[in-house]
């Protein structure tokens, strides 16, 4: 998703107001950033990825996350 600043800078300021309304009110476009996001993560659309350097082993878990299976 590419936010109304940057979007005014990179050309929509040359587009109609008409258009800049719809482009600010189109959801759609969240979704397919989304889509294109789970693609080159290897996720699909149900998945979350939950995978990582970032995640602690299950034998390093402590205090709340003991528990969570991965």
């Amino acid at each position: 998703m590419v936010p109304l600043a940057e979007a005014w800078d990179s050309g929509a300021s040359q587009w109609t107001a008409t258009r800049r309304e719809a482009y600010a009110n189109d959801l759609d476009v969240a979704t397919s950033i989304n889509r294109i996001i789970r693609r080159s993560t290897g996720t699909s659309d149900g998945q979350k990825r939950a995978s990582g350097p970032w995640r602690a082993r299950a034998d390093e878990r402590h205090g709340p996350l003991a528990g969570v299976r991965p």
